[in-house]
């Protein structure tokens, strides 16, 4: 159930996708993402805001969650009033975080939370001028342009490609059957290979790999299965031995990133055109068949995933955050909190800023595709937050305020949108 702080949060990104692009816009995220954190931190501890539930909670606990509210009100108010006019789409969300803010304000003293405000403050300009005398950022983008290239894009598009992607990611989604669901996985990632007449040889090696990993998982599976079959409806009650769980889930992770066109793989695959599909693979078959296993990994998996999502915001890289924390909500392996419901928000939105490209004079009904598009990744990347909380709590917070420092601080997006081809031909 939505409650007062995300109805804030959700004001307040309203508000930010609003905004005019540029300095000003790119500084809201500094707010917004102490609100989302403050936000994920009480879903994963209370749930509520009321007095009552606040009461019990750590003296150390409440304080830094008021001062993450402290900085995301006052920090939309100062941008507010340097965006002029325009900053008046602010003011409603501002109002509703003050709201929301009430309780956690009046039970945590007000010394206390001032004090966690400006020590995360201090420690956010302190990163945000290491990195601007370092130039780490540029260093770090430039290195891994040269030797890995920049997120790969199907820029010439043909009709077979198109149809083993859309046939394939349909069958990983909905097909009843295991063999169906990593068949339609191995031909989304084969449909990145043909769907650009450009590509060379090496785009082949990901969907030879990811075949392999997924037929070798099949027949394991079919083994264990014997006459019982592979229904998806009862693939949680195959007899999978707690070592067969940890392998089985290590290769379908390693498939599933392979596909997912991230980091450091990101100039070898297309990330939101086949990331449904690698998401799909770990929601109904790793979870389901070897949620032990996916447990024993997380560890490893979640620090992946942060370092992505660091990589995807360096770039600025709009579809490659919303893989980054899609994948981060799957592998954090918490079932009750719906991974499937962040990735439904995360990965259209990303496919969409990714179909939509190049924002520089766009007007009328694009523009508002992509305003919707960013409302749903943004509300995605709070859900993702909540999760990742959930598991691991230091990386998912890293990768957090990774995201926020590499969006938000200053210099322009050091990736430039491919070119695209408007009418794929068969």
């Amino acid at each position: 159930m939505i409650q007062t702080p995300e109805v804030a949060f959700l004001v307040l990104l309203v508000g930010a996708i609003s905004l005019s692009r540029g300095p000003l816009h790119r500084q809201l995220v500094f707010p917004l993402g102490a609100l989302a954190l403050a936000i994920a931190g009480v879903r994963g501890g209370p749930g509520t805001l009321s007095p009552e539930t606040l009461a019990t909670l750590p003296a150390g606990f409440r304080a830094v969650t008021a001062g993450l509210l402290l900085i995301g009100i006052f920090g939309a108010g100062l941008v507010a009033i340097r965006a002029g006019r325009l900053g008046l789409w602010l003011v409603p969300g501002a109002s509703a975080a003050i709201w929301a803010a009430r309780p956690l304000v009046v039970a945590a003293p007000l010394g206390p939370s001032l004090l966690a405000a400006l020590v995360i403050v201090m420690v956010g300009m302190l990163a945000l001028a290491i990195g601007r005398l370092s130039r780490i950022r540029s260093l770090v983008v430039e290195a891994d342009r040269r030797w890995l290239g920049s997120p790969g894009h199907a820029t010439n598009p043909t009709g077979v490609g198109i149809v083993l992607l859309v046939g394939g990611t349909l069958c990983t989604v909905l097909a009843p059957h295991l063999s169906l669901v990593l068949a339609g996985a191995a031909a989304a990632s084969w449909s990145v290979g043909v769907t650009d007449r450009q590509a060379g040889m090496s785009r082949l090696f990901v969907p030879t790999l990811v075949t392999a990993l997924l037929g070798i998982t099949y027949v394991f599976l079919a083994t264990v299965a014997g006459s019982e079959g592979l229904s998806m409806a009862g693939l949680d009650a195959l007899p999978i031995s707690p070592a067969a769980e940890i392998l089985v889930a290590a290769a379908l992770l390693a498939a599933s990133w392979l596909m997912c066109g991230l980091w450091p793989l990101h100039g070898l695959t297309s990330a939101p055109l086949v990331a449904p599909a690698s998401i799909a693979v770990l929601a109904r078959v790793g979870l389901v068949a070897a949620p032990a296993g996916m447990e024993h990994w997380r560890p490893l998996a979640v620090p992946l995933a942060m370092l992505a999502l660091w990589h995807a915001a360096a770039l600025r890289w709009g579809p490659g955050l919303a893989a980054g924390a899609a994948w981060l909500a799957i592998v954090s392996v918490v079932p009750e909190m719906g991974s499937g419901v962040v990735a439904a928000w995360l990965l259209p939105a990303g496919l969409a800023l990714e179909l939509l490209g190049d924002e520089r004079g766009e007007t009328g009904p694009r523009q508002w595709v992509r305003w919707v598009a960013l409302l749903a990744m943004g509300w995605g990347g709070l859900l993702a937050l909540d999760a990742g909380l959930h598991g691991e709590v230091v990386y998912t917070v890293l990768a957090g305020m990774g995201v926020v420092l590499g969006i938000g601080g200053s210099g322009q997006a050091m990736t430039a949108s491919a070119p695209r081809t408007p009418a794929p031909s068969a």
